[in-house]
């Protein structure tokens, strides 16, 4: 027994889909790709703001530096500087040291984050794509 049609029968061309039935899909389509897009836009900036944290952890280091090397050093410079300086005139010079380190610290921190970028490029290049595409270019 054969599956095919029956000698002398009559076959039907296969049917063609609706154009409602192919909006249909077009629309399942666009709607993957965007959430497809979304996905990928997601990762970027999840990574971009994962090295942003970094940066704005050496920010915070330095500051807490700076705060312990204000307290600590006042204390022991100022006793030993004063003899030579007199108590204002050693707590001005460590005051001016510690800032100085914390600044370094600060601005390296600062720096560290304006390198990053934050930009989803891959996302942006694949929409670019996907819109060249979708206007037949």
């Amino acid at each position: 027994m054969s599956d095919g049609p029956l000698p002398g029968a009559e076959v039907a061309p296969p049917e063609a889909d609706s154009i409602g039935e192919l909006l249909r899909r077009l629309l399942e389509d666009v709607v993957h790709l965007v959430r497809t897009e979304l996905r990928l836009a997601r990762a970027e900036v999840g990574a971009g703001a994962a090295a942003a944290a970094g940066g704005a952890g050496m920010i915070v280091g330095g500051i807490v530096f700076v705060s312990a090397a204000l307290i600590c050093l006042t204390v022991a410079l100022v006793a030993w500087l004063s003899t030579w300086l007199g108590v204002p005139g050693a707590a001005l010079a460590v005051a001016a040291g510690t800032a100085v380190l914390g600044m370094v610290l600060i601005l390296l921190g600062v720096n560290a984050v304006k390198k990053i970028d934050l930009a989803p490029r891959r996302t942006v290049a694949n929409v670019k794509r996907d819109v060249q595409a979708l206007k037949g270019e």
